[in-house]
């Protein structure tokens, strides 16, 4: 799967950063460079649509960019394992990014996505907008059975820090933006425009 990065000033400003797939190698110091030059942005969109994940320990590395010290103590949410848990702690960087971040997710934000974005939205630091995620978070191993076959099993449960399973229900966005054909044609792509929306109401109430 070729990786990469997309980050673009929009129109009126606000930051846009998308990532295709998690990998720290060498997705991360890409992402954080991304975040960095948007320091001065009103406010900014990273997008996670089509996203079906990779290293989860990178949720936490992204996060960690959006979050000022003071806030350590902060969870992406834990897997459980039969030998042990994995707490997604979240490592703030200075210098972080402090303000307004919107989320873009759809059906195939998957796995590590959901994390980040479940994860933020309980935070209350990102508003999540588009559609349900896939609600396919579990890590999982794959063995070749005899005769071929092959069999894909999950090895890990994962609940967010308010204990909500994801896997099978997703993350269900603060701003739902339906499938229409109407509002493809009335706003190009209608899950970013309604992001771009509450960003700039957001600005013009605080």
């Amino acid at each position: 799967i070729p990786a990469f990065v997309e980050s673009r000033r929009l129109e009126d400003g606000v930051g846009y950063v998308r990532l295709n797939i998690f990998l720290l190698q060498p997705l991360m110091q890409q992402v954080r460079s991304a975040v960095l030059e948007m320091a001065d942005a009103p406010a900014l969109v990273i997008d996670l649509r089509g996203n079906p994940g990779g290293v989860g320990g990178m949720a936490a590395g992204i996060a960690g960019l959006l979050l000022a010290r003071g806030d350590d103590r902060k969870s992406l949410g834990t897997m459980k394992m039969r030998g042990g848990e994995i707490r997604f702690a979240v490592n703030p960087q200075p210098p972080h990014y402090t303000r307004p971040v919107a989320l873009l997710i759809d059906e195939m934000s998957l796995s590590t996505s959901e994390i980040l974005a479940g994860g933020l939205q309980e935070m209350r630091r990102a508003v999540v907008v588009g559609r349900a995620t896939g609600g396919m978070v579990l890590p999982s191993n794959i063995e070749k059975l005899p005769g071929g076959v092959r069999f894909q099993y999950a090895i890990a449960d994962f609940k967010t820090p308010r204990g909500v399973l994801l896997e099978g229900r997703g993350v269900v966005p603060d701003i739902a933006v339906p499938l229409s054909r109407r509002l493809l044609w009335e706003k190009g792509d209608p899950i970013l425009a309604a992001a771009r929306e509450h960003l700039h109401r957001k600005a013009s109430t605080s």
